[in-house]
């Protein structure tokens, strides 16, 4: 009659449904499953987050010379002659020049030392108003810069920052006076470095009322001939100068 032939004509159409999802269904969690490892990649790979490029702010070093062949290798990477690899993501390159500049700060934390490599800090005191000043030099000195003079404190927790052993190789080491550009600094000395942190990934945390953070590209660390550890100058304008002020903080410039 009519109600069986509607019933076996719901019954076949349902099972066609679940032939097609069936054979649907596995290709869509084919996609659904690659989906999901491409974001995994994406996440754990540095070249999602940020890359080398000739435009960008990152601080470049030019290896071209100590590069081990012509052209990168067939994975991406370059390779020196001293056995570092420098993954895609890390480096420019410009294949009609064969010149390659690496972005050493993607690959570890940077820290800018604020005298050439082979120099420290050599301090002498100057009169200036009846008032006695150290003015700091750069000047050649056999003694090697080490990092691990400034107590390195992990960035995971800065209520309460716990110390840290590092590797002497941690930070890549940027030599020169480069890093404030046209803009002032000024020194903190022993009683304010006690407020500031130099943490594992390469930032000063300032700890107190206003809390702060500086990039690598805002501050320099130093050893010097009065004092067995390191000390920190930091990049400053007016606008922070004033900010500084107004924080009642007593810098010494």
């Amino acid at each position: 009659g009519r109600s069986s032939s509607i019933t076996d004509y719901a019954s076949v159409k349902n099972k066609r449904r679940f032939e097609v999802f069936c054979s649907v269904f596995p290709a869509v969690a084919i996609v659904i499953v690659t989906i999901s490892v491409l974001i995994s990649r994406r996440k754990s790979d540095s070249s999602s987050v940020e890359s080398c490029v000739f435009n960008s702010p990152q601080y470049k070093e030019n290896i071209t010379e100590y590069l081990r062949s012509d052209k990168p290798l067939e994975n991406g990477s370059l390779t020196t002659v001293d056995g570092k690899i420098y993954p895609q993501w890390s480096y420019c390159w410009s294949p009609d020049h064969k010149t390659a500049w690496v972005c050493p700060c993607l690959l570890k934390p940077c820290l800018y030392k604020c005298c050439e490599l082979d120099e420290i800090h050599i301090y002498t005191d100057y009169v200036y108003e009846d008032q006695t000043y150290k003015k700091a030099n750069c000047e050649n000195s056999d003694v090697p810069f080490d990092p691990r003079n400034s107590s390195i404190y992990s960035a995971q927790d800065l209520s309460n920052p716990i110390r840290l052993e590092i590797e002497d190789d941690h930070f890549f080491i940027i030599g020169g006076n480069r890093y404030c550009d046209e803009r002032g600094m000024y020194s903190l000395d022993e009683e304010e470095k006690t407020n500031f942190y130099l943490l594992e990934d390469g930032r000063l945390f300032k700890d107190g009322k206003i809390k702060d953070f500086f990039n690598y590209t805002e501050f320099c660390v130093e050893s010097s001939n009065d004092s067995d550890s390191n000390h920190f100058m930091i990049c400053y304008d007016e606008e922070s100068q004033e900010s500084v002020q107004e924080a009642g903080q007593d810098w010494k410039f």
